[in-house]
């Protein structure tokens, strides 16, 4: 069981959610098979209150809560099973597996006065069959080809389903809830290859392909018929969560790794992610997809000292790769888009004795100014950091 809180002391809006879980699965071995199977469970608990307080008189009055503030309930329950089966002397490995989940929603507004939407109740059982297929090569040690095929399932949670926020965009958006979405699915493909050469040097590259069918996203809606409404003093956009027609991801990582020697090895990665969203015959980007990323590091590791130099890098998000409903936060960024950036940093660790550990570092060295995508601030300028651990 865990539990979680969250406070907004601006309005003083209250959330709880307590969530329990349960997995119980059994193993078997015979020839070159491998068989686990199981069921899972997932009981979720989700509070929501709001209220507006006088700080002289201390009197308070409802006031409009995140989620609907009756009762919000969401359980999973899924069985599954995965098979392995090793041939070819071991060279070739086939990995198959299905799973059956269920999932139960309900969600209850308490108090429909606020928004007097034309529900006062939200639920859904969805029940649905995924599964996955994939099979590996692998011709001699540091060789490995690796091609996978999967489909899989996202219910809608309480969030997708019935959140009530106003997003702080320049736009003014108040997100609304929406009884009638249903299920996203997925398809997906997969292709990995690693290869050593001399020992030495480490090839790895991963690629994949998502298409979404019923893909969740935000979209405009109306509320009492009216495509915006007053809101906290201000003229909102109505905006609710709803099915597209489908949705496509795909992308890759490439990642090199060379060992010099006595310690030393050089290692550089780079991500790149694109996906797009069809709607009403029209293409528009997918929200929080990141742009080029990687990290380059030369890395020493000795006895006593550990060191480590090394560079992190995006490219430019252009204005026009961001999403529209306002998710990508584009107020943040300048109007051509959020530009591309490098920091230079360094970090060490020295083993002063058996028990005590040294640690210092760098990070962006050249002070460079530079903000994160979708992000509403600067990144950190140049600091420094210093850490003296004890090790038992």
């Amino acid at each position: 069981q865990r539990e979680y809180r969250r406070y907004d002391r601006l309005d003083n809006r209250f959330e709880k959610v307590q969530v329990w879980g349960a997995v119980a699965e059994g193993r078997r071995l015979w020839s070159k098979h491998e068989l686990v199977a199981g069921a899972d469970a997932q009981l979720n608990d989700v509070q929501s209150t709001a209220f507006r307080q006088n700080i002289r008189t201390g009197a308070q009055v409802p006031l409009d809560s995140r989620y609907p503030n009756g009762t919000n309930n969401m359980n999973n329950f899924g069985l599954f099973a995965q098979h392995t089966f090793k041939f070819g002397a071991g060279k070739w490995v086939l990995n198959d597996g299905l799973r059956v989940q269920q999932v139960h929603l309900r969600s209850t507004i308490a108090d429909n006065s606020f928004f007097k939407f034309p529900f006062d109740r939200i639920e859904q059982n969805n029940t649905a069959v995924t599964g996955n297929l994939g099979v590996a090569f692998m011709p001699k040690d540091g060789q490995r080809i690796s091609f996978g095929l999967s489909s899989a399932f996202r219910a809608p949670n309480v969030d997708d389903a019935a959140r009530i926020f106003e997003s702080n965009t320049a736009s003014r958006q108040l997100i609304v809830p929406n009884p009638n979405i249903k299920p996203e699915y997925t398809y997906n493909a997969d292709l990995g290859v690693v290869t050593t050469v001399a020992h030495k040097l480490r090839l790895e590259v991963n690629a994949f392909y998502t298409l979404f069918r019923n893909a969740i996203a935000l979209a405009p809606d109306r509320l009492s018929g009216q495509d915006s409404v007053l809101y906290n003093g201000a003229r909102v956009k109505v905006f609710s969560n709803q099915n597209a027609a489908k949705a496509y991801l795909y992308g890759g990582t490439a990642t090199a790794t060379y060992i010099v020697g006595s310690g030393w090895q050089a290692a550089s990665s780079v991500t790149y992610t694109y996906g797009r969203l069809q709607r009403n015959g029209a293409t528009i980007p997918l929200d929080h997809i990141p742009p080029v990323y990687g990290r380059t590091a030369v890395q020493y590791t000795g006895d006593k000292l550990n060191m480590e130099v090394y560079a992190l890098y995006n490219g430019w998000k252009r204005i026009e790769d961001y999403n529209p409903s306002g998710e990508d936060n584009a107020q943040y960024a300048t109007p051509d888009g959020t530009p591309s950036w490098i920091t230079f940093n360094i970090k060490a660790g020295y083993k002063l004795n058996r028990v005590l550990l040294l640690q210092g570092g760098v990070e962006n060295i050249a002070d460079r100014n530079y903000r994160y995508f979708a992000s509403g601030f600067s990144a950190p300028g140049r600091n420094f950091i210093v850490a003296l651990r004890a090790l038992f």
